[in-house]
């Protein structure tokens, strides 16, 4: 039985069941998270670059999400989250720039 977006656990009627543990419920994220990878990577020649990225992009929400989920110091999560977020948009502008100058 897994926890699904009511955050409860079983299947059936998400009332009857009992609550679902934030360890459920990050578990149950990875779960998903490595579904998508392995959907993606299975099906990555019949995949269109935006399909293959956006379920990779899926997967690594979930898996942040997760590791948010179970975080003892979630602050300290957010903050990395926010810096890794940051160092991208700079790795974009940097390429796009560098694209538009040559």
């Amino acid at each position: 039985m897994s926890p699904r977006v009511t955050g409860r656990v079983g299947r059936g009627n998400p009332a009857n069941a009992p609550a679902a543990s934030p360890a459920d419920i990050a578990r149950c994220l990875r779960e998903l998270a490595e579904e998508t990878e392995a959907l993606a990577d299975k099906h990555t020649e019949r995949l269109d670059y935006e399909g293959y990225s956006g379920l990779a992009e899926r997967a690594a929400e979930l898996k942040a999400v997760a590791k948010a989920i179970l975080a003892e110091d979630l602050a300290a999560v957010i903050a990395e989250m926010i810096a890794q977020a940051e160092d991208h948009l700079s790795s974009i502008h940097e390429l796009c720039e560098e694209g538009g100058a040559s």
